[in-house]
């Protein structure tokens, strides 16, 4: 895409414009491709030298403008982002902080047993102790993380926890 803005617009070889969306897809890829958000602002300096020189003499005034007002980059001490994913991030950690904060839907123990056996008739094999353990945290608090690599039960232990409050009635 790049090559083909400079070719029909060659004005953008050497502007701000074009350090500014390789910026943007850099970030993009580097959260797409290895889960980083952020990195430091030399290896956005080596970055841009090795993929679009032409605007390395941009970077230093852009960085400077973005913090004094930023647009387009988070920037705190050495680490730089993009300024929407650290706007991203700071959304749900304040979403999952309040949710933290309130009272989990009540359900009976009869819920949870009711809830683990249909589970367990559905998918065909049943929890282990762990799982159990892990599904009944769950319903003591109103937001829960579960992380696990692929195949440790995830998918299993969430459709336990719907059960569990299907069978005290509320809506999933």
């Amino acid at each position: 895409v790049d090559k083909i803005a400079t070719q029909m617009n060659p004005s953008l070889k050497e502007s701000e414009e074009r350090l500014v969306a390789f910026l943007d897809y850099y970030f993009e890829k580097l959260g797409n491709d290895k889960g980083n958000t952020w990195t430091s602002k030399e290896n956005i300096k080596s970055e841009v030298i090795n993929e679009v020189p032409e605007v390395e003499k941009f970077l230093d005034a852009l960085i400077e403008k973005e913090i004094q007002k930023p647009k387009l980059l988070f920037i705190q001490e050495e680490k730089i982002g993009l300024k929407r994913f650290h706007d991203d991030e700071m959304f749900i950690w304040d979403k999952a902080h309040e949710l933290s904060k309130t009272e989990p839907l009540p359900v009976t123990q009869q819920n949870i047993d009711d809830g683990i056996r249909i589970a367990e008739e559905f998918q065909g094999f049943q929890f282990t102790e762990e799982q159990k353990e892990v599904i009944i945290n769950m319903t003591k608090n109103n937001f829960s993380l579960e992380v696990g690599k692929s195949g440790t039960g995830k998918t299993t232990t969430a459709r336990g926890l719907l059960n569990i409050y299907k069978c005290a009635g509320y809506s999933v």
